[in-house]
Protein backbone atom coordinates (compact mmCIF):
# COMPACT_ATOMS: atom_id res chain seq x y z
CA UNK A 1 0.00 0.00 0.00
CA UNK A 2 1.65 3.23 -0.68
CA UNK A 3 1.36 6.72 0.80
CA UNK A 4 -1.17 8.02 -2.31
CA UNK A 5 -3.67 4.85 -1.36
CA UNK A 6 -3.72 5.59 2.70
CA UNK A 7 -4.70 9.21 1.76
CA UNK A 8 -7.41 8.26 -0.19
CA UNK A 9 -8.33 5.86 1.97
CA UNK A 10 -8.51 8.59 4.79
CA UNK A 11 -10.25 10.73 2.36
CA UNK A 12 -13.07 8.63 1.86
CA UNK A 13 -13.43 7.22 5.30
CA UNK A 14 -13.99 10.87 6.35
CA UNK A 15 -16.28 11.93 4.16
CA UNK A 16 -18.52 9.00 4.67
CA UNK A 17 -18.39 9.93 8.14
CA UNK A 18 -19.56 13.52 7.67
CA UNK A 19 -22.12 12.34 4.90
CA UNK A 20 -23.70 9.96 7.60
CA UNK A 21 -23.33 12.44 9.82
CA UNK A 22 -25.41 15.00 8.14
CA UNK A 23 -27.87 12.07 7.15
CA UNK A 24 -28.56 11.67 10.83
CA UNK A 25 -29.36 14.69 11.68
CA UNK A 26 -31.43 15.62 8.65
CA UNK A 27 -33.28 12.25 10.04
CA UNK A 28 -33.87 13.43 13.48
CA UNK A 29 -34.79 17.11 12.33
CA UNK A 30 -37.61 15.47 10.36
CA UNK A 31 -38.85 13.11 13.13
CA UNK A 32 -38.99 16.09 15.46
CA UNK A 33 -41.37 17.86 12.96
CA UNK A 34 -43.21 14.89 12.54
CA UNK A 35 -43.61 14.59 16.09
CA UNK A 36 -44.48 18.42 16.31
CA UNK A 37 -47.07 17.99 13.75
CA UNK A 38 -48.79 14.92 15.79
CA UNK A 39 -48.40 17.36 19.31
CA UNK A 40 -50.57 20.08 16.97
CA UNK A 41 -53.05 17.61 16.10
CA UNK A 42 -53.81 16.52 19.67
CA UNK A 43 -53.67 19.92 20.90
CA UNK A 44 -56.36 20.96 18.25
CA UNK A 45 -58.54 17.85 18.84
CA UNK A 46 -57.95 18.77 22.58
CA UNK A 47 -58.25 23.10 21.76
CA UNK A 48 -61.97 23.15 23.85
CA UNK A 49 -60.81 21.24 27.22
CA UNK A 50 -57.17 23.40 27.05
CA UNK A 51 -59.09 26.74 26.53
CA UNK A 52 -60.96 26.39 29.51
CA UNK A 53 -58.26 24.82 32.12
CA UNK A 54 -59.50 21.09 32.21
CA UNK A 55 -56.39 20.25 30.42
CA UNK A 56 -53.50 21.44 30.75
CA UNK A 57 -50.51 19.85 28.35
CA UNK A 58 -46.85 20.44 28.58
CA UNK A 59 -43.87 19.87 26.82
CA UNK A 60 -41.06 18.37 28.29
CA UNK A 61 -37.41 17.59 26.96
CA UNK A 62 -37.14 13.73 26.43
CA UNK A 63 -33.54 12.06 25.80
CA UNK A 64 -33.56 9.45 22.99
CA UNK A 65 -30.68 7.08 21.95
CA UNK A 66 -30.92 4.83 18.41
CA UNK A 67 -29.10 2.66 17.13
CA UNK A 68 -28.54 4.23 13.68
CA UNK A 69 -29.38 7.69 14.86
CA UNK A 70 -27.24 8.24 18.08
CA UNK A 71 -27.82 10.10 20.62
CA UNK A 72 -30.46 13.46 20.38
CA UNK A 73 -33.37 14.86 22.57
CA UNK A 74 -37.04 15.77 21.79
CA UNK A 75 -39.71 16.48 23.08
CA UNK A 76 -42.82 14.75 24.54
CA UNK A 77 -46.26 16.13 25.22
CA UNK A 78 -47.45 15.57 28.95
CA UNK A 79 -51.34 15.80 29.44
CA UNK A 80 -52.98 16.75 32.46
CA UNK A 81 -56.82 15.93 33.65
CA UNK A 82 -57.55 16.95 36.87
CA UNK A 83 -55.43 14.16 38.99
CA UNK A 84 -54.25 12.07 36.18
CA UNK A 85 -51.56 12.27 34.00
CA UNK A 86 -51.00 10.67 30.64
CA UNK A 87 -47.93 11.49 28.17
CA UNK A 88 -47.33 10.94 24.47
CA UNK A 89 -43.29 9.56 24.62
CA UNK A 90 -41.66 9.05 21.47
CA UNK A 91 -40.15 5.89 21.06
CA UNK A 92 -38.26 6.08 18.07
CA UNK A 93 -37.64 7.06 14.59
CA UNK A 94 -36.36 3.91 12.96
CA UNK A 95 -39.21 1.65 13.48
CA UNK A 96 -39.76 -1.67 11.74
CA UNK A 97 -42.69 -1.11 10.07
CA UNK A 98 -43.24 2.46 10.22
CA UNK A 99 -41.94 5.83 9.90
CA UNK A 100 -41.94 6.45 13.47
CA UNK A 101 -43.56 5.59 16.48
CA UNK A 102 -45.15 7.58 19.62
CA UNK A 103 -46.63 5.96 22.46
CA UNK A 104 -49.67 7.46 24.56
CA UNK A 105 -48.64 5.98 27.85
CA UNK A 106 -51.10 6.16 31.59
CA UNK A 107 -51.66 4.67 34.68
CA UNK A 108 -53.43 1.55 33.40
CA UNK A 109 -52.39 1.41 29.54
CA UNK A 110 -50.25 2.31 26.20
CA UNK A 111 -51.46 2.50 23.29
CA UNK A 112 -49.19 2.60 20.21
CA UNK A 113 -49.17 5.63 17.77
CA UNK A 114 -47.06 5.03 14.15
CA UNK A 115 -46.61 7.42 11.50
CA UNK A 116 -47.39 5.56 8.21
CA UNK A 117 -48.84 5.77 4.86
CA UNK A 118 -51.80 7.30 4.68
CA UNK A 119 -53.54 4.42 3.28
CA UNK A 120 -52.29 2.09 5.51
CA UNK A 121 -55.40 -0.03 7.22
CA UNK A 122 -52.78 -2.07 8.88
CA UNK A 123 -49.04 -3.12 8.97
CA UNK A 124 -47.52 -5.07 5.85
CA UNK A 125 -44.15 -6.61 6.05
CA UNK A 126 -42.60 -7.42 3.11
CA UNK A 127 -40.16 -9.88 1.88
CA UNK A 128 -38.15 -9.64 -0.74
CA UNK A 129 -35.62 -12.01 -2.84
CA UNK A 130 -32.24 -10.81 -3.71
CA UNK A 131 -33.96 -9.85 -6.90
CA UNK A 132 -36.73 -8.15 -6.12
CA UNK A 133 -34.69 -5.95 -3.66
CA UNK A 134 -32.18 -4.99 -6.21
CA UNK A 135 -35.05 -4.02 -9.08
CA UNK A 136 -36.70 -2.17 -6.37
CA UNK A 137 -33.94 -0.53 -4.93
CA UNK A 138 -33.02 0.77 -9.00
CA UNK A 139 -36.71 2.40 -9.11
CA UNK A 140 -36.95 5.79 -8.31
CA UNK A 141 -38.46 6.13 -4.77
CA UNK A 142 -41.65 8.24 -3.68
CA UNK A 143 -42.02 9.15 -0.50
CA UNK A 144 -45.95 8.32 0.27
CA UNK A 145 -48.09 10.66 2.06
CA UNK A 146 -48.26 9.67 5.83
CA UNK A 147 -50.33 9.86 9.01
CA UNK A 148 -50.62 9.33 12.52
CA UNK A 149 -52.45 6.35 13.31
CA UNK A 150 -53.21 4.05 16.17
CA UNK A 151 -52.06 1.02 16.04
CA UNK A 152 -54.46 -2.15 17.56
CA UNK A 153 -54.62 -5.50 18.26
CA UNK A 154 -53.08 -9.02 17.56
CA UNK A 155 -52.75 -7.77 13.56
CA UNK A 156 -51.93 -4.13 13.95
CA UNK A 157 -54.58 -2.78 12.51
CA UNK A 158 -54.72 1.12 11.95
CA UNK A 159 -57.19 3.63 13.33
CA UNK A 160 -57.60 7.08 11.82
CA UNK A 161 -56.04 9.73 14.57
CA UNK A 162 -59.30 11.95 15.31
CA UNK A 163 -60.60 13.86 17.92
CA UNK A 164 -62.93 10.65 18.77
CA UNK A 165 -60.19 8.41 18.54
CA UNK A 166 -57.52 10.21 20.81
CA UNK A 167 -60.42 10.69 23.11
CA UNK A 168 -60.82 7.08 23.67
CA UNK A 169 -57.15 6.45 23.19
CA UNK A 170 -56.84 8.66 26.53
CA UNK A 171 -59.73 7.63 28.81
CA UNK A 172 -58.63 3.94 27.48
CA UNK A 173 -55.03 4.44 29.34
CA UNK A 174 -56.04 6.66 32.18
CA UNK A 175 -59.15 4.41 33.46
Amino acid sequence: MTSTDFSTFVTAENTAAKDASESRALRINEWRRNVDDLYSQVNEFLGDFIKDGSIIMERQDRSMSEELLGNYKIDQLLIRIGATRVALEPVGAMIFGAFGRVDLVGPRDAKKFVLVPEASERAHIRVLSAEEAEQEAKAPYRQPKLAWKISEGPRKDYIRLERATLMDAIMAVAQ
